[in-house]
């Protein structure tokens, strides 16, 4: 039994022995791999930590980088409201500056106009001569509406070019270099400039933009005394009354080769008014009022259409106010 229990402790002894033998060998085998894999996770959690620190500097940056772009990008939209309004303003100044450029134009226009239709001191003079010497009605025998209506008709002729008045003519010619219908026929036919009136229009077209020129030029303005003015006197002030108006519209007429005659009328109101009379048979496609025969008062027989020289064309229709009027006399523009 000694024996055995011996042997077996024997046994046990060397397995023991054999087994820490080889943990020791494994051991001196595996330690510096170990160490090593020790070393690399100490590597790596400093690396790891320098991740971390370079993470959060990043992050840290990248939270500044989108705080300054947020007040980049308000900034941004500040400045592009300001650039909306700064441009709002341009466009409202530059429209006011068109505004300006087109009143000024307006007003040069006016301007040039004014200065080319303006008469002076010798031509007034010569008009004021003539109504002095043949009183208000035209005629130094004596006071008539007829010789008034004539007197009207002769200022229209005498603007277009004739020596209406040959005494008066050469008086003003002595003094003055040349003669007064010489003078306002110039100013006339500077007028039918600014009517743009060509060779192709019809009379009709011809009636609408002399009527027009009229509109834009001259304005109502009445009088204390019944001055009959010639054509050249009314677009010199610019203004007038009926007469004033009838005896420029007849001129232009007659200038552009459409017979007319001056027209005095009464309504039942005992109203006095002036119009024009123009010899066509029609008005193209616009509305009128004419008379069949008016060779009762002398003019010539046709038809004559009455123009109301303060209205436009497209306004001639007006059966209203034309109807009202009966023409008490007439005359003829032209010798």
């Amino acid at each position: 039994m000694t024996s055995k229990t011996q042997i077996i402790g024997l046994l046990l002894v060397v397995t023991f022995l054999g087994g820490s033998f080889g943990f020791f060998a494994s051991y001196l085998i595996y330690t510096p791999q170990i160490t090593e894999l020790k070393n690399n996770i100490v590597i790596a959690q400093i690396i790891n930590q320098d991740l971390r620190a370079n993470f959060t500097k990043l992050y840290t940056e990248n939270q500044n980088t989108l705080s300054q772009y947020q007040s980049l990008s308000n900034l941004h939209s500040q400045v592009q409201l300001q650039k909306n309004i700064l441009e709002n303003q341009v466009n409202q100044k530059n429209s006011q500056i068109q505004e300006l450029q087109t009143q000024y134009n307006t007003l040069n226009q006016k301007m040039t106009m004014d200065n080319l239709l303006r008469i002076y001191n010798d031509l007034t003079s010569f008009y004021d001569y003539v109504r002095d010497a043949y009183g208000l009605a035209g005629d130094k025998m004596g006071y008539s509406t007829g010789s008034q209506i004539k007197f009207a008709s002769q200022l229209a002729y005498h603007d277009l070019g004739n020596n209406v008045w040959p005494s008066q003519e050469t008086l003003y010619y002595q003094d003055v270099g040349s003669y007064s219908y010489t003078s306002a026929s110039k100013i006339i036919d500077t007028a039918i400039t600014y009517c743009d009136i060509n060779n192709f229009d019809d009379s009709p077209t011809k009636i609408k933009k002399i009527l027009d020129f009229i509109h834009m030029r001259i304005s109502y303005r009445s009088e204390i005394d019944n001055i009959y003015r010639a054509p050249v006197e009314t677009m010199s002030i610019a203004s007038g009354d009926c007469d004033d108006f009838s005896v420029l519209a007849g001129a232009l007429f007659t200038k552009v080769g459409i017979e007319s005659a001056f027209s005095f009328n009464k309504n039942s109101n005992d109203e006095y008014h002036s119009m024009i009379l123009v010899h066509l048979d029609k008005l193209g496609s616009y509305g009128f009022y004419s008379y069949k025969d008016l060779t009762s008062l002398g003019l010539k027989p046709g038809i004559w259409i009455v123009i109301e020289p303060q209205s436009t064309i497209e306004q001639q229709r007006n059966e209203t106010w034309m109807s009202q009027w009966q023409i008490m006399y007439a005359s003829f523009i032209g010798p």
